[in-house]
């Protein structure tokens, strides 16, 4: 009767170290399954550490480029305002008073190249009508000459042989 407690007990405790096998089993799959997840986790945010990382250093070098070129822009700008300030002082409109719209400072350049253009042409006009005036003087001064050369050269002949 001892024999079959005994082997009645060792057949229960087979089945409970059978379970216990079972359930370590499981245990280490589900471990396992854990484990994995947890390194895929772990390598999912470390990769989007690292796209982060990067994508704060671009944004930081294009905001860096962006305030470069604004500066760049204030600056030109800065030197357009002086610049169209020095012309509307230069064609004697007043920058003090109030501020002088853009057609305005057009409108006087317009006026002032084409005063200019009137007096470019006049002065050519006047040039070449001079320089062909000069050339008529200088042919008829020269004709005249010629005629009166040879009256001359008589009458210094004339007055050598009186003397």
């Amino acid at each position: 009767a001892v024999v079959s407690t005994q082997s009645g007990h060792y057949g229960r405790d087979e089945k409970q170290v059978a379970k216990v096998n079972k359930m370590k089993a499981q245990l280490r799959q589900e471990l396992d399954t854990i484990q994995s997840e947890l390194r895929n986790e772990r390598n999912y945010l470390k990769s989007h550490k690292e796209l982060a990382r990067d994508s704060t250093s671009r944004l930081k070098n294009e905001l860096t480029e962006t305030l470069r070129v604004l500066e760049e822009s204030r600056g030109r700008e800065r030197q357009l305002l002086e610049f169209r300030n020095v012309l509307a002082k230069v064609i004697g409109l007043d920058i003090g008073s109030a501020p002088i719209p853009d057609y305005e400072i057009i409108s006087r350049l317009e006026k002032l190249v084409d005063a200019h253009q009137s007096h470019l042409q006049a002065s050519q006009a006047l040039e070449a009508g001079l320089r062909h005036m000069a050339t008529g003087f200088r042919n008829s001064y020269d004709e005249t000459m010629s005629v009166l050369s040879p009256l001359n050269q008589a009458s210094a002949e004339a007055n050598q042989q009186q003397q």
